[in-house]
């Protein structure tokens, strides 16, 4: 698994990549086999009212192709960050989930036509 941390017109300290890490990329790391690559990104924006707004992005590809793209707004990096990391752990369980049924599915069906075969046969 791939992972990535960047800042947009920020500097990242390592207090909040270790953070990153702990929120996110450790987490996901159950998922290691299914997660292909992760990318957080922050960036600051300004507001009219002159206070400044944290925006964290993370794109998530798994293995299946899917692409996971989710954009958290907060005041403080910590908070987005934490916000961030449970809704990206609950789009990929969700998605791991879907893929998983999906092939239990096709295996069932298999098994079924395959048993169909031997009662015609015989």
């Amino acid at each position: 698994m791939y992972w990535q941390i960047r800042g947009t017109n920020i500097r990242i300290s390592n207090a909040l990549k270790q953070h990153t890490e702990s929120k996110l990329i450790k987490p996901l790391g159950k998922f290691a086999s299914a997660v292909n690559k992760i990318v957080v990104r922050f960036s600051d924006v300004d507001l009219s009212n002159r206070k400044s707004e944290i925006k964290a992005k993370a794109l998530v590809v798994l293995n299946n192709g899917r692409i996971i793209e989710i954009e958290q707004k907060d005041h403080d990096y910590y908070s987005a960050i934490n916000h961030l990391a449970d809704r990206i752990k609950l789009n990929v369980t969700k998605s791991v989930s879907k893929q998983r049924d999906k092939q239990r599915r096709a295996g069932i069906r298999r098994i079924g036509n395959i048993l169909k075969k031997r009662k015609l046969s015989h």
